[in-house]
């Protein structure tokens, strides 16, 4: 059974990000030790919620806020909202509750209440919560009493959410099923190339859809639907492809989906595997796996805004075969090329003013081209004067600086084409080049030859 815990003059500090999957703050017990009831998991634990030590200076003068029930944090993200956020809101409506404001922390961004239309009051609406209960925390504060509800759902419980929450999610969507149980039976491609390419893409998905859509597939963006007409299609399907990205997470509330489901990966990092096949296994719903990705970039940008290049052709013969379709796709070589080129050029363009992708150029390191004509003709001079170095035994070889200033003054010589020169022999310092490798191995084996004849001259001499 799920359970509620109350905090006596609990202590609300505005949380706050330190880095990707760190957060400090949040709910003090009035000894001022960190709630651990009120700690935000993730799986394994990545995201570190650890409160600091609050000294006593720091909570004189504190506001006292009316008592409320704890709603956690709220992710201004479809993604992290659906799973991160709803974990604790199975108890806001209980009768002893329904009349307290629900304290709530925010992360990514703030959040509008007040419209109703995005996708946030689209699903708290579903839930029935009154939004205008809701108060973000903004300042340190004290709450006379404040009830917190276990978590029942979220990263580190998405492949084994609590039977009491998928209960709360039947009771509260119970209308989408009746509405969906009106529609005819669809086949979905749940498409993301709609999106801001930025947001993570897959070259050459428009090919793909055309493909579907010649499948009998209706092809949907779930970033154009409510969130209640998404449940409504998903729950309505007999067949639905995902291309993988946030939109799955709202499966969560179709526990009780009919459709035959499949999931196109775009990401081969480990963890996104993980969290997909996590969500179908908390709602006990078999999947069609296809992880078929050719190459993956991201250049310089974070992993989740990288564009994927997919096999197409392959996951269509595991579609065929696994019953989601009838026929294969159709596609070339050269399609194919040309799809990715004009891709990833489109992401480059779109990608072109963003700091991590200036400074992954900026951290680049190119080779030399020591292949020029200039370069030749460097190098031609360089051997001449080793070969004159020989013919004139006891005259000294040209120092670093003469062969150097030689071939600067002529026009020959880059930056990037320094040669560090020593008696009979070239080494190429930065960066290395087969030919001249080739040129000290010649020169070290004549001095050889040189040195031997030498050797032995007087003997026949004799």
């Amino acid at each position: 059974m799920l359970e509620i815990n109350k905090i006596s003059n609990a202590i609300a500090i505005p949380i706050r990000e330190i880095s990707a999957h760190s957060i400090i703050n949040g709910i003090f017990e009035e000894n001022g030790s960190f709630s651990k009831v009120t700690k935000h998991h993730r799986s394994n634990d990545c995201i570190f919620h650890t409160g600091n030590t609050l000294e006593a200076s720091s909570l004189n003068d504190l506001e006292i806020l009316p008592n409320g029930i704890y709603g956690g944090i709220f992710f201004n993200h479809f993604g992290h909202f659906l799973i991160e956020s709803i974990g604790r809101l199975w108890a806001l409506n209980d009768p002893k509750f329904i009349k307290l404001p629900i304290y709530i922390f925010t992360l990514y961004g703030e959040i509008d209440f007040s419209d109703n239309t995005n996708f946030i009051g689209d699903i708290l609406n579903i839930l029935n919560i009154d939004t205008s209960r809701i108060r973000v925390i903004k300042e340190p504060s004290r709450i006379s009493t404040l009830y917190v509800p276990q978590s029942a759902y979220d990263f580190s419980l998405i492949g084994s959410p609590h039977p009491d929450f998928l209960n709360f999610i039947r009771k509260t969507t119970h209308q989408l099923n009746d509405s969906a149980a009106s529609r005819t039976k669809k086949n979905i491609y749940v498409s993301r190339s709609m999106f801001d390419p930025v947001r993570g893409s897959v070259a050459g998905e428009n090919v793909f859809e055309s493909y579907l859509q010649k499948e009998n597939y209706e092809i949907i963006y779930p970033e154009k639907l409510t969130f209640k007409e998404q449940v409504i299609t998903y729950l309505s399907a007999n067949k639905i492809i995902f291309c993988e990205g946030s939109a799955i997470h709202a499966l969560i509330f179709t526990p009780d989906i009919t459709a035959k489901i499949a999931v196109i990966m775009r990401r081969n990092d480990g963890g996104s595997a993980e969290i997909v096949h996590g969500q179908f296994i908390g709602i006990k719903k078999p999947v069609n796996w296809f992880d078929n990705i050719i190459e993956r970039h991201t250049f310089g940008l974070p992993d989740w805004n990288g564009i994927t290049v997919i096999d197409f052709l392959e996951t269509s013969k595991e579609l065929k075969k696994c019953g989601f379709v009838s026929n294969l796709l159709k596609i070339t070589k050269l399609e194919e090329d040309k799809y990715r080129e004009q891709a990833i050029s489109s992401y480059l363009k779109a990608i072109k003013d963003y700091p991590d992708h200036i400074s992954f150029l900026a951290n680049q390191k190119e080779a030399a081209n020591l292949n020029t004509p200039s370069s030749e003709n460097a190098l031609k001079k360089t051997k001449k004067h080793f070969e004159k170095s020989l013919e004139d035994w006891d005259e000294p070889p040209l120092t670093d600086e003469q062969v150097e200033a030689i071939l600067e003054a002529e026009g020959h010589l880059s930056p990037l084409d320094k040669v560090e020169f020593k008696p009979f022999t070239a080494v190429i310092t930065e960066p290395s080049n087969g030919r001249f490798k080739l040129v000290g191995a010649i020169l070290t084996a004549i001095l050889a030859l040189v040195i031997i004849w030498q050797s032995i001259s007087p003997l026949f001499g004799k």
